[in-house]
Order: C-alpha cells, then sequence, then structure tokens
C-alpha cells in the first residue's frame, strides 16, 4: 500500500473551503486548544477562519448553524444520554445544526430516527445495542469528538465536615455541611 505524505495531504485539501471555528472570547482554554488544532490542520493544507465572538454572538452563530467547528461541554451529569440526545432535534440547538454536514448516504435525519427509536425502546439489552448503533453512526462521521473531560473541584475547610459534591457543576450543597469545631455558623 501506498504511503500518504503531508504533500499528498495539502493537495487533497487545497480546494477545501475555509474551516470557520467559533471561539468564545475570553476563554483561554479554548484559544490555546484552536490554536494547536488550527496549526495541525494547516499543515496538511486546511485553512481555517477562527472567529472570536462575545457571548451573544457565540450563541446566536451556533443556534443559526453559522459555523463550522464549535467547542461544545456534555451537560454533565445528572443529565443522561436521553435528554442530552433530544436536545439534538431542536432547530435551536448548534449539535443539530452540525448533523447537517453529514456525508451521504448518512443524513441528520437518519441519526435522529436512531435516536427517537433507541428512545422508545424498554429492553435494556436491546436499548444498549441501539445506543451503540447510535454512537458509531456519529462517530464514523467525526461530528462530535470528545477531546477533553473537566474535572469539578471543591475546597473545603478541615473545620467543616458532610460536603459532598453536587451533581452538576455549580451544586455546591452547602447546607450539608456541619461544623466539627469553632463556629457553629456556616455561611
Amino acid at each position: 500500500s501506498a504511503m500518504v505524505t503531508i504533500e499528498d495531504a495539502k493537495a487533497c485539501n487545497a480546494d477545501v473551503p475555509a474551516i470557520d471555528w467559533l471561539i468564545l472570547e475570553g476563554d483561554a482554554n479554548a484559544e490555546a486548544i484552536e490554536d494547536e488544532v488550527r496549526q495541525d490542520l494547516e499543515k496538511i493544507g486546511f485553512k481555517v477562519n477562527t472567529r472570536f465572538l462575545t457571548k451573544n454572538d457565540y450563541n446566536q452563530a451556533r443556534a443559526k448553524g453559522d459555523f463550522g467547528l464549535s467547542f461544545s461541554e456534555t451537560w454533565g451529569t445528572p443529565y443522561d444520554p436521553h435528554s442530552y440526545v433530544s436536545a439534538w432535534e431542536a432547530e435551536d440547538n448548534a449539535n443539530h445544526n452540525a448533523l447537517t454536514g453529514l456525508v451521504a448516504p448518512s443524513s441528520r435525519d437518519e441519526l435522529l430516527s436512531l435516536v427517537e427509536d433507541v428512545l422508545q425502546e424498554e429492553n435494556q439489552i436491546v436499548r444498549q445495542a441501539k445506543w451503540n448503533e447510535v454512537h458509531d453512526y456519529y462517530h464514523k462521521e467525526a461530528m462530535m469528538l470528545p477531546l477533553w473531560g473537566r474535572r469539578i473541584v471543591a475546597i473545603i475547610n478541615s473545620r467543616l465536615a458532610g460536603y459532598q459534591a453536587g451533581h452538576q457543576q455549580f451544586d455546591f450543597p452547602v447546607h450539608k455541611l456541619v461544623p466539627v469545631s469553632g463556629s457553629k455558623t456556616v455561611s
């Protein structure tokens, strides 16, 4: 088999239109990742048009599908996969808009039909098989690529006990804290 070179990739990608990449203005983490990924894409001949947008403009562009690449976060717990993929059907959802880029014979309608089917399935074994089919479907299209995870940190004072992390990113159930020393007031 022939080896594909960087020059081959550049020639193949030379006529591909520029990729329009949305970055939330002021998001240093996203900017650093974009910089690294953009450089790699440019090495193989892709052109990237990065747009740094305010939160409002960023959300509007994503809702309208006015992008080629965009960062997104999962909803995290306690949201189950059913809730997450159900949102793909909403026309103002960035994932819904990204799915228009599926390459035939794949299609957004077909994927959403698979999602609807799995959401109706009650048999756990059959449902798992259908979830695998949904995941395989969009992974083969490279529509959503997990790049990193995020740890939610909490700082605890040693005079307090009973802390348990909340179920969502900004859920800090301080009402469960119990003073073990010092003042009995927790604020």
